[in-house]
């Protein structure tokens, strides 16, 4: 508990002490120097957590040990697995290892998307209590996530030869890097349609379907979609029967509750149904990072509205959580400048209601993680 509490005291300086005026790279150092080192050596109580211990308990010679079926973890994440041990044999090393390289190839793919050091910086402050579903819990997936977000500049500079590269490094880390294949061409429909200034009405239309259908439980049923992507054979081993259970079936996952979908309209309602004035002024780059974004945004917005809770979808989710929630603190961050709101205080805002969303949604028993740096000596 006493370094959860440490974290948010540290998080909150951070905030308060934001570069109001110019860009501050040592600023973003100073975070992600907090964030690496608190989430690289924490035990969080999550269903991959004992798995991917266990996986790098047993690894050994490029192999795992007789009782463990690895022929569905793929070859780059069993090669970061040994690397890793062959330099220290802590696990908590390697999810350091792990989360600093996500966190380097994050912060470049923003930086190139357009947004500042220092945006950057508040972004990853705003998201605490995400990090530890999708580069803890999800690690392997969590190395995807990184090279896509890296990835998508390539697609906005029509360089689709290095961004379908970038795919097929990730597809060593995990198979369902190949769905990220689509992006381009959802990026292209989309783009082509926001270029040509056509009316709100499809937009609205889109808005009021997802919205009916998941208010009125009319969602569809994905759960076999993608099985093979998705799932893991590892059910020969007992000591990873929850992986195995969490893979396999929805049971203990849930979708969004109706508060969340709201915030997700908000999103929509301000990206696709109302001309506003951006926050990032002189800043064409990240003007059309923002239709890319959005894109992605509206891909998530479907994805959590129109389709039943499933594997499938819970792990496709997690490409597009990050678009969406830099979209929602670029245009709450609008809303705040409009009504000419102290910088600090709108920053101060948003991360008090992420943290108070957080402690709703994960009781304060489950932060009380683990600490291990000591493991590494």
């Amino acid at each position: 508990m006493i370094t959860y509490i440490i974290y948010i005291v540290l998080m909150f300086f951070l905030l308060i002490s934001y570069p109001q005026k110019k860009d501050s790279i040592a600023y973003l150092f100073f975070t992600l120097l907090i964030v690496s080192m608190y989430y690289g050596f924490s035990y969080i109580d999550t269903a991959d957590m004992e798995a991917y211990q266990y996986m790098f308990d047993s690894i050994s010679n490029h192999k795992y040990d007789s009782s463990y079926s690895s022929e569905r973890i793929e070859v780059g994440f069993r090669y970061l697995l040994l690397g890793s041990k062959l330099v220290n044999r802590s696990y908590y090393f390697f999810q350091f290892l792990v989360i600093t390289i996500e966190l380097v190839l994050l912060t470049s793919g923003l930086k190139r998307l357009g947004m500042q050091y220092k945006m950057i910086s508040i972004s990853y402050i705003f998201l605490f209590s995400l990090f530890p579903v999708i580069m803890v819990s999800a690690l392997r997936q969590g190395i995807v996530i990184s090279i896509f977000i890296y990835a998508l500049p390539y697609i906005i500079e029509k360089r689709y030869v290095r961004y379908v590269v970038c795919c097929l490094i990730g597809y060593f880390f995990h198979r369902s890097s190949l769905l990220l294949l689509i992006v381009p061409i959802l990026y292209l429909v989309g783009n082509y349609l926001l270029k040509k200034n056509i009316s709100i009405v499809p937009f609205l239309i889109v808005f009021l379907t997802c919205n009916l259908v998941y208010f009125f439980d009319l969602r569809f049923s994905v759960e076999n979609l993608g099985s093979s992507i998705f799932e893991g054979d590892f059910s020969e081993n007992t000591k990873l029967n929850l992986y195995s259970k969490y893979q396999t079936t929805s049971t203990g996952m849930s979708g969004y509750g109706p508060l969340k979908i709201i915030e997700m309209d908000f999103c929509f309602f301000m990206s696709f149904l109302f001309n506003k004035k951006g926050v990032v002024d002189n800043n064409r780059l990240f003007d059309q990072s923002l239709v890319c974004i959005s894109i992605l945004f509206l891909i998530y917005f479907v994805l959590n509205t129109l389709f039943d809770v499933s594997m499938s979808i819970h792990r496709l989710n997690y490409y597009f959580m990050l678009p969406y929630y830099i979209l929602l603190f670029y245009n709450l961050l609008t809303i705040f400048k409009e009504i000419k709101l102290h910088v600090t205080l709108s920053n101060l805002i948003i991360f008090l209601y992420f943290f108070v969303f957080d402690l709703i949604t994960n009781p304060l028993s489950s932060r009380i993680f683990e600490y291990h740096i000591s493991d590494i000596f």
